[in-house]
């Protein structure tokens, strides 16, 4: 679709369709994908959420968005050709890029990922005969002061904290475990369901329910590019739905998908593979992490001076991650990173420069421009369009052939190489973040083990849970 094509006909709501859910009578898996607005449902969250639904067998519910009445999936369009003033003063001045487009979603949903929606599901989960096993997020999630006030972002704003879940899945009907995978940006928080109502204070939960995460309560996640394109991806949910299917994320076969060899590749060996092969900023963290840290502090298990654990799926990750970096014990990894967060923090001062010499330069740009036409930057004003077209030929020389568009430009270019060395650099921190929190994650549960009583049969009842193999839809075995 053309930026200049009228879309009521296109976006218009169907009144006479029914909005309610048509909820199964058992489901083996809640699929959620959590934006509040247009802006955030970028097509790599549809795309995500859709393997998610072709991954897992039995009855599934897939929740999205606005769901499938309304336009809101983001994804690149092309800009029209020519140079027309309006999109050369929009691709400037408008916090909207013209470069992106909406449409309806392209995929089955069963409806919106509302606040109202999702009351729905967990209700028919708690009434149904079996438990429901498994829920799925992807989208967005804001951070917060601490983890519990942490979010995901549902339809409308409504937010959804590790409070609510905790308390649903508190409720005396919710017999057996549940596992929640969530994608999104801090979704690390989460892990504090291993406590009542989310609340280390309150001590553990009466229950085992696990998760496993994209990334740390403190850290963002990737996974949000409107850019249509898999191979262009990366994120979490990409590779870790693919391992699910014992495949790499371009479908290749994994060599030793299944890492205990029990004929099934389990939540906890996906995520494994995940922090291996995952070349993104996020650092994947699971419930029984948390509570690794919440039963042995690291400064303790020092002191303990006990050998680390031989967790294999770990080792598997340490012995991956290390031979990438060539890296073999964690004082090595732990040097590497800090000597990749120093060159990091100056890559970050000379972003701030170039930014700085970007601004300047923009507003000369735009006072070249109001010299014109007082108001361009300002579509809302009731002359803007008459005085943009008549105006246009002097507008449109400034914009091609100025010194200040030459300028702006050129501290463009520095920006963006900057930023693209930056992303390069904070993925491969996270690499070696992932390699050094695996490396600490067996020390600590040698330390563990070593204490052993209750808090090790609690670890060990959340490892199990994070092992569960989930059954696999007929395409994805």
């Amino acid at each position: 679709m053309r930026p200049d094509e009228p879309i009521e006909d296109e976006l218009s709501l169907d009144d006479d369709e029914d909005p309610s859910l048509d909820l199964p009578r058992e489901l083996t898996a809640l699929l959620v994908g959590a934006v509040a607005a247009p802006e955030d449902a970028q097509v790599q969250i549809e795309q995500d959420l859709e393997l998610a639904r072709r991954t897992f067998g039995g009855p599934t519910l897939t929740l999205f968005g606005g769901g499938p009445r309304i336009a809101f999936v983001q994804e690149r369009a092309e800009l029209p050709s020519g140079a027309k003033i309006r999109y050369a003063l929009a691709e400037l001045f408008s916090a909207h890029s013209l470069a992106h487009d909406y449409r309806r979603p392209a995929h089955p949903l069963d409806g919106p990922a509302t606040l109202a929606s999702l009351d729905l599901a967990f209700m028919a989960a708690r009434e149904a005969e079996r438990p429901l096993p498994l829920l799925y997020v992807a989208g967005h999630g804001e951070g917060g002061e601490s983890a519990p006030e942490a979010s995901i972002a549902l339809w409308g704003g409504d937010p959804f904290t590790p409070r609510d879940l905790a308390r649903w899945l508190s409720d005396p009907r919710e017999a057996g475990p549940v596992r929640v995978v969530i994608t999104t940006c801090y979704s690390g928080a989460f892990a504090e369901i291993i406590f009542d109502e989310a609340d280390e204070s309150l001590g553990l939960a009466r229950d085992v329910h696990c998760g496993l995460f994209a990334t740390t309560a403190e850290d963002e996640a990737s996974g949000c590019d409107p850019e249509p394109e898999r191979a262009r991806q990366e994120g979490f949910g990409i590779h870790f739905l693919h391992a699910l299917r014992g495949l790499d994320r371009d479908g290749h076969a994994l060599p030793r998908a299944d890492l205990d060899g029990d004929g099934a590749v389990s939540l906890l060996e996906a995520h494994a593979h995940a922090r291996v092969l995952g070349s993104s900023i996020d650092v994947p963290t699971l419930t029984s992490e948390r509570f690794l840290r919440y039963a042995v502090s690291p400064e303790a298990a020092s002191e303990m001076g006990v050998a680390p654990a031989d967790d294999p799926v770990e080792r598997y990750v340490v012995e991956r991650l290390g031979e990438a970096f060539d890296l073999h014990t964690k004082r090595a990894a732990e040097a590497a990173l800090e000597e990749r967060l120093r060159l990091f923090e100056e890559q970050t001062l000379e972003l701030a420069d170039a930014t700085s010499r970007t601004d300047e330069a923009f507003f000369r740009l735009r006072v070249k421009l109001l010299e014109i036409v007082p108001f361009a930057d300002d579509p809302w004003h009731p002359r803007w369009e008459r005085e943009i077209e008549r105006h246009a030929e002097a507008l449109l020389a400034v914009l091609e052939g100025s010194r200040e568009a030459e300028a702006l430009e050129v501290t463009l270019a520095i920006e963006e190489t900057i930023e693209r060395g930056l992303l390069r650099a904070r993925a491969e921190i996270a690499r070696l973040r992932r390699l050094v929190r695996a490396h600490e994650n067996l020390e600590l549960l040698g330390a563990l083990e070593a204490l052993g009583g209750d808090a090790l049969a609690r670890y060990r009842a959340i490892r199990r849970c994070e092992d569960f193999a989930p059954p696999l839809a007929e395409g994805a075995k």
